[in-house]
């Protein structure tokens, strides 16, 4: 549910912080399976061995050679690199893992696109191993840089079905939506160096992020911040639609809600009740509309479940 605050710009997103154990499986494997993709593309490229196991004399050299027992110890710890006895059915577009249980997407992975959360998770690789740092910098040389560029990740995740073009184009649409940063927007766009914010690696690989990793324009409050719907007080011809408008956000049915008022109105007061009543956390938007919380602020609550 997200909700805005007029005027001046500040906007509470509801989020949810849960997360299962199938969300967190769901990740790993996505995880294992994309350095695997990683490991064939570096291997059809002459840089690996392959998989199977390390190279005797990879002639990438010490940048790539640790790859594959790399791969291996997310197997051994449980991360399967694809996805080989489940069911997959189409629900609304998208593309449902039946493992995962009835209208559940694999946490807040899951509610990306597949090609989205391909490239967010390639773009996040340095956030969980820093020698992919080198891994990179080798691969897009003489850029100077050790997070990878569109091009290098375009090469990388590109095969017979998706081209790099479509690549690009989705990575610069990840830009435009805060879930991807370029750290150089005035150079080539296959030379665009990106990073994924804190909140969002964390979010997509552990299902929660630590509030101080946010833009200084975003607040997290937790939902037992707020009291209870019927302790706020508000008119009586109000208090009526509350309860309607509590189920139709439950229900899934209601994805936004405005209310005005003066700032001393108690209007975060009340969206953080009704925030409560469906259990969801509050993220606050404090700056100005295009800044780096705005940019971040749906897409977040969006992963979050929100």
């Amino acid at each position: 549910m997200t909700v805005t605050l007029d005027p001046p710009a500040a906007a509470g997103t509801c989020t949810r912080a849960d997360r299962s154990h199938a969300d967190r499986s769901y990740a790993d494997r996505s995880y294992a399976d994309l350095v695997r993709r990683a490991l064939e593309r570096l291997s059809s490229a002459g840089l690996l061995a392959g998989p199977e196991g390390p190279p005797d004399r990879p002639s990438g050299g010490p940048a790539f050679a640790w790859l594959p027992g790399y791969y291996r110890s997310l197997a051994v710890g449980g991360a399967a690199a694809a996805y080989p006895d489940e069911q997959v059915r189409e629900e609304d577009g998208e593309q449902v893992r039946e493992e995962d249980g009835p209208g559940h997407r694999g946490g807040p992975l899951g509610r990306l696109g597949q090609l989205d959360a391909l490239v967010i998770m390639a773009a996040g690789l340095i956030e969980e191993d820093i020698r992919f740092g080198s891994l990179f910098a080798q691969l897009q040389e003489p850029l100077a840089a050790r997070r990878p560029c569109l091009g290098v990740l375009a090469w990388l995740l590109a095969d017979a079905e998706t081209s790099r073009a479509e690549i690009m184009s989705r990575a610069q649409g990840l830009v435009h939506g805060g879930l991807l940063v370029v750290e150089n927007p005035s150079d080539p766009r296959s030379e665009w160096v990106v990073r994924v914010p804190v909140s969002v690696w964390d979010l997509v690989r552990r299902g929660s992020f630590d509030p101080s990793c946010l833009p200084p324009s975003l607040e997290w409050r937790a939902a037992a911040s707020f009291p209870e719907v019927e302790d706020v007080v508000v008119p009586a011809d109000l208090v009526a639609k509350l309860a309607p408008v509590c189920g139709l956000i439950e229900a899934g049915r209601l994805r936004a809600l405005v209310v005005r008022g003066p700032q001393t109105s108690g209007r975060l007061t009340l969206l953080g009740a009704i925030a409560r009543r469906t259990g969801r956390d509050v993220l606050i938007h404090r700056g100005t509309p295009g800044d780096e919380g705005w940019q971040l602020l749906g897409n977040l609550a969006v992963l979050s479940g929100a």
